[in-house]
């Protein structure tokens, strides 16, 4: 494997002098997979509020994690709130750089809050009507999960994280190949 930087990946590392340190402190291996263009296969496609948007699953960046820093990372939930139409996240992602040298990164995870369906709902009722063990009580306002939400926001949060220190900002940074 190549342990050198091209100056094409060196591009894409966005650096001052205060952040330097923080990429000396890395092996070059780190920083090949840290700044690796995703692969293809991993990269999914959906609409989002300016269009279709390009997006990597947290699964992804949490496995990209263990790799780099051998397991030693970690996360932390230091709060959150939940709004009529969302909940949000926020915290922090450490990960050891090597011989115990940790380095925190900041941020905050978004996630709609998902509702029941009134659709549903009234088929649910229609059929009520006809044999009351399919009766359920929900409402059109009642939310499916907070929970399964939360978790969202905070899978969210480590993804935003960790693009900081370079992972997945290919697709995060609206670079077009080959530019």
């Amino acid at each position: 494997m190549n342990t050198e930087i091209s100056e094409d990946e060196m591009e894409l590392i966005i650096y001052d002098n205060s952040s330097w340190g923080l990429l000396e402190a890395l092996t070059p291996s780190q920083r090949i997979k840290l700044f690796a263009n995703t692969n293809k296969n991993f990269i999914k496609e959906r609409d989002g509020r300016g269009g279709k948007v390009k997006y990597v699953e947290g699964w992804y960046i949490k496995q990209v994690m263990n790799v780099v820093f051998d397991y030693k990372w970690s996360n932390n939930i230091t709060g959150h709130t939940i709004t009529k139409d969302e909940v949000i996240v926020w915290g922090n992602v450490s990960a050891d750089f090597g011989n115990n040298d940790i380095h925190t990164q900041s941020s905050f995870g978004e996630s709609a809050i998902h509702y029941y369906k009134c659709d549903k709902i009234k088929k649910v009722a229609d059929a009520c009507k006809q044999d009351k063990s399919v009766c359920k009580l929900h409402t059109c306002e009642q939310t499916v999960s907070i929970g399964d939400d939360l978790k969202a926001a905070h899978t969210d949060m480590i993804k935003k994280a960790s693009n900081i220190w370079g992972i997945a900002m290919d697709i995060y940074s609206k670079r077009t190949e080959g530019t």
